[in-house]
């Protein structure tokens, strides 16, 4: 594991219990956007786009992708808009479940952990 990864998971754990303790507005603003895109990492690690939309932090969405593009997270930021716009569709659930798993696909195949906890680190810093 590198020091890069140490340090973003310690972070995210203490970023957790804080919110787990005193809510989301109980988080400094730079908390607050590390703890939305850590959250979109974990349910994506979990269980794809269509955990992440159909959970609650899912509702965050549009602050998330937002807090992304700020810091230049544009491969995730970009898929998570095209995912977006899947479960926003009217397609039936096993389209959209049949186009999260492509976006999932690409995500685990191109995701650079390390530079996005780089980003969010700066956030912290």
């Amino acid at each position: 594991m590198s020091n890069i990864e140490e340090k973003y998971l310690e972070m995210s754990h203490k970023i957790q219990e804080k919110e787990s303790e005193a809510g989301l507005e109980g988080l400094n603003s730079n908390e607050r956007q590390f703890y939305l895109v850590d959250s979109l990492l974990m349910e994506l690690n979990n269980g794809g786009f269509d955990q992440y939309f159909s959970n609650s932090a899912g509702e965050f969405w549009s602050e998330t992708f937002a807090v992304m593009e700020k810091l230049g997270i544009t491969f995730l930021a970009s898929l998570g808009l095209k995912a977006n716009k899947i479960y926003h569709s009217n397609k039936s659930e096993d389209d959209k479940l049949d186009k999260f798993d492509d976006l999932d696909d690409k995500f685990y195949a191109k995701m650079e952990y390390e530079e996005t906890y780089k980003k969010l680190l700066s956030l912290l810093s």
